[in-house]
């Protein structure tokens, strides 16, 4: 597994690439969704999140809402007004940083395997479908967030810092439950890998730090009513997967925001890294999940795995990769 030096050589117009392009989709996000136009809808989701009075699962994914809340009252301190129009600069604000720390681990993640005009490429890739991953959006402050800790995990296990995750997921929970599928991405990177008491002892404590914060945010904030009873009959709930399937602009955002990729995975699978083709695993439970629960239209959901479609495509791209490494 080749050295990624090039990333702390060349760190400082990488970080000005990364931050200009986080710049751009973050200045897009907010003029098309949480601007003028919808702040005050912001302002609305935020203030009943905060105020513990939001629907499932949005009360349940606090983190981001309280971080927000937390720097609009410092921000209140120096003179700012304390209005929709601030606390939606706030959650843009937010965005681009933690979108150009998700660019950056990104190239960190890619630079395990591919050199930098690889990576750089991935990176770009990235940026270029973010569009399609606001498509039809609704105010969820805890995606980029969300990004960055898939990105994360899928470094610690490439690297075999598996201790980590059990920080890393204790910490994701809040701002999304999905950060649940890193532990069977783990399972399957390591269960003939390591011993089998270690697997399972890790995979335990994986568990335990998914549910100890899963379940505190509903000892702390109640039982709260789920969104979906309230926009649907929940009781046809088989209805949405239904639509999902008849759905033609669903398919549509599925098939173009992966692109050429979903080619690269069937044509390049024996060269994409060992662990990746592993961690594989996690995306059809992925898509599985979203296609019964989520609505496929929303490209914002699928942004956690694209980094394991970028390596399949980069090392299409890229024939002297081992698939061994």
């Amino acid at each position: 597994m080749p050295r990624n030096d090039w990333l702390k050589k060349y760190f400082l117009p990488l970080l000005i690439l990364t931050a200009s392009m986080s710049f751009i989709t973050s200045y897009y996000h907010h003029y098309t969704y949480i601007g003028a136009t919808n702040q005050h809808l912001v302002a609305i989701d935020h203030m009943e999140v905060v105020s513990a009075k939001a629907p499932a699962p949005m009360q349940y994914r606090a983190a981001p809402y309280f971080i927000a809340q937390g720097i609009l009252n410092i921000t209140v301190k120096f003179g700012i007004s304390n209005d929709s129009a601030s606390l939606a600069i706030v959650y843009t604000a937010i965005r681009f940083l933690v979108m150009t720390v998700a660019g950056l681990a990104l190239l960190y993640f890619l630079g395990l395997w591919f050199d930098l005009k690889s990576s750089v490429m991935g990176l770009l890739f990235m940026f270029a479908v973010n569009p399609l991953a606001e498509y039809q959006y609704y105010h969820q402050p805890g995606d980029p967030w969300n990004l960055l800790f898939f990105i994360l995990g899928f470094i610690f296990i490439a690297k075999k810092y598996d201790l980590l995750l059990i920080p890393l997921i204790f910490i994701a929970v809040p701002f999304r439950e999905t950060v649940l599928l890193l532990i069977p991405a783990y399972i399957a990177a390591r269960y003939d890998e390591d011993k089998p008491l270690t697997v399972i002892l890790i995979s335990i404590a994986l568990i335990i730090a998914w549910l100890v914060p899963w379940y505190s945010l509903r000892v702390i904030f109640g039982n709260a009513t789920n969104y979906m009873e309230q926009k649907l009959d929940d009781a046809n709930l088989p209805g949405v997967f239904a639509e999902n399937i008849s759905g033609t602009k669903g398919w549509a955002v599925l098939l173009l925001y992966f692109n050429i990729l979903w080619i690269a995975i069937f044509a390049a699978w024996n060269r994409i890294p060992r662990v990746i083709r592993r961690i594989f695993v996690i995306v059809p439970l992925f898509l599985l999940i979203h296609l019964v629960w989520g609505r496929l239209v929303e490209g914002r959901l699928y942004a956690p795995i694209l980094p394991l479609f970028l390596v399949a495509g980069l090392a299409w791209l890229s024939p002297k990769i081992s698939s061994n490494e």
